[in-house]
């Protein structure tokens, strides 16, 4: 588990959320593998940028 200094769990963020937006990255990709990457860069942005999430 990972976390950062904006109590954020990057884990939790994954688990929650990978399996909805990797069906819909297929979706419009239309290939598993390239869906995959896409997925793993979207996760690396969300990661580099968690500091600017704002709550509510």
């Amino acid at each position: 588990m990972i976390r950062l200094n904006y109590n954020v769990d990057i884990s939790s963020i994954w688990n929650d959320f990978r399996i909805e937006l990797l069906y819909y990255i297929k979706i419009k990709v239309n290939d598993e593998y390239a869906a995959e990457d896409i997925l793993q860069e979207v996760f690396i942005k969300v990661y580099k940028n968690i500091g600017q999430l704002k709550g509510n």
